[in-house]
């Protein structure tokens, strides 16, 4: 499976989730969450704009996930800030948004 990942040391990856999930498209996030030590996972469905609302009013979150319904790629950001993509399409889409410098605006 294609992947790319993408880490700036001064800004957090969650702005490039619009750039890269179509608009209209319905996805998954999934978020860990740690209770007295066990994990407990949560998962939202909604269009990317909704869901970066909730990234955006969420702290401490360790790792989140977007995924595809259709499970054709995933979009993980770590606890080091670094988002990660797999599958063909989205691991191509960073690539292209990191090598046209359009990372910045």
């Amino acid at each position: 499976m294609k992947t790319h990942s993408f880490h700036t040391p001064d800004r957090y990856p969650g702005f490039l989730l619009e750039k890269l999930v179509d608009a209209q498209e319905s996805v998954w996030l999934i978020v860990n969450e740690g209770i007295n030590e066990s994990e407990k996972l949560w998962f939202y469905e909604g269009t990317i704009s909704a869901i970066t609302r909730v990234i955006g009013e969420s702290y401490f979150m360790d790792e989140l996930y977007i995924v595809s319904k259709k499970y054709a790629w995933l979009l993980c950001i770590n606890h080091h800030d670094t988002l990660y993509a797999t599958g063909e399409i989205m691991a191509t889409k960073l690539r292209q948004l990191e090598e046209s410098n359009l990372l910045e605006a």
